[in-house]
């Protein structure tokens, strides 16, 4: 959704919010129209409030200091990071599928290397000793 200044056949302009459905512009709601430019900035702040309002975009605070704030509060519990969200994901499928039933895990590392890095044979074997 967003907010349009559309010019007038009279000379005056109309504020409308406006979304964009199935590759047409939809007017959601009209705001009134003016010739004054104050009056159409008036018109355009009620039009963004209702936006925000609406829910159809949400306002995200970027200020510095609220993330200044929020950063020093997340990095003092912060324990270590690590990135293993598709192997975790991935095992959970390869025991569902009933792939757990073999004892050796290597080809459980070989399914979810060449699915989370699909590169060559002596690529996926370096990667796993990095691993």
């Amino acid at each position: 959704m967003f907010v349009c200044r559309k010019r007038n056949a009279s000379g005056t302009s109309s504020v409308q919010v406006v979304m964009k459905d199935r590759g047409r512009y939809v007017v959601v709601r009209s705001f009134g129209a003016s010739a004054d430019e104050n009056k159409l900035g008036e018109l355009e702040r009620k039009a963004h409030d209702y936006i925000i309002r609406y829910g159809g975009q949400q306002v995200i605070d970027f200020s510095v200091q609220s993330r200044t704030s929020e950063l020093r509060q997340l990095s003092g519990s912060i324990q270590s990071i690590v990135q293993n969200g598709p192997h975790l994901l991935l095992d959970r499928v390869y025991d569902n599928v009933g792939f757990n039933q073999f004892e050796s895990d290597m080809l459980r590392n070989l399914v979810v290397s060449r699915i989370c890095q699909p590169r060559s044979k002596l690529a996926t074997v370096d990667y796993l000793r990095r691993a």
